[in-house]
């Protein structure tokens, strides 16, 4: 566990402060990332620290660079999710809060796919992505196919999503399209 915020020293703009916990699990072949992130509240609504949980699987022969990029990108998504709501809330970034529609997505009461289309998820999912094509020098594009493959998003679904995320693009500053 580790707590990330400002120095007080420091002269910094954009200051963010949350805890994160990594948990890396060491596999004979199985390799899956996953992350989730708090802005500040517990269940019953109560302010808590904000925080990012990552939870990977790697296997023994883990190719190291595949790791990296795919850390930066759970993290950077994790972080966006930060800046969404609570104390490190960013001005024009609030979305409000869509447990409802998760319960119903997990719940299998909405077609899985309908979580890629979660306005939280959008961003959180289209920066990471986008931060792991430029660390990696591959194509946004490619970066995203290659997600979209991983998760098993239905073919049906991938040019739904990703004329939404098209859309959003622009407003992230980004300069790519699907």
């Amino acid at each position: 566990m580790l707590t990330v915020g400002p120095q007080e020293d420091a002269d910094i703009k954009h200051n963010m402060t949350f805890d994160i916990q990594a948990v890396v699990k060491i596999t004979d072949d199985v390799y899956s990332v996953d992350g989730g992130a708090n802005a500040g509240y517990d269940d019953d609504g109560d302010e808590i620290d904000p925080f990012i949980n990552i939870v990977f699987q790697i296997p023994k022969n883990v190719n190291l660079k595949e790791l990296s990029f795919d850390l930066k990108d759970v993290v950077r998504h994790e972080i966006e999710h930060l800046t969404q709501d609570g104390e490190n809330l960013k001005q024009g970034k609030y979305i409000p809060d869509d447990q409802d529609l998760r319960n119903l997505i997990d719940a299998g009461m909405l077609n899985k796919d309908e979580y890629y289309k979660l306005p939280k998820e959008v961003d959180a999912m289209i920066q990471g992505m986008y931060y792991k094509a430029k660390k990696s020098k591959t194509p946004f594009a490619d970066v995203v196919d290659d997600y979209f493959d991983k998760a098993k998003v239905t073919p049906e679904e991938r040019p739904k999503i990703k004329a939404l995320w098209n859309k959003r693009i622009p407003a992230l500053g980004i300069k790519q399209r699907l």
